[in-house]
């Protein structure tokens, strides 16, 4: 198995469990939305959105972007 496919295998395995241990992923978020200016932001691209949480803070920050949330794990979007 290759690491592309181990590490989908690992996320998928714990996707349900994924939010309560993302604190660091939580802090990291909130101090890029605090750095980000909210000016002419239209396209927002959130590559490893996991199970949506900071693809969510994005959403109504920016309620005019068109987000695009992408993971290499299909069971983190669910």
């Amino acid at each position: 198995m290759d690491s592309k496919a181990i590490i989908k295998h690992n996320f998928s395995r714990h996707a349900r469990r994924y939010d309560s241990y993302s604190l660091i992923q939580n802090r990291v978020g909130t101090a890029l939305l605090d750095v980000t200016p909210d000016r002419g932001i239209r396209r927002i691209l959130d590559v490893g959105c996991g199970t949506g949480t900071f693809t969510h803070a994005l959403a109504q920050r920016f309620e005019r972007a068109r987000i695009t949330a992408v993971d290499i794990c299909p069971a983190m979007i669910k």
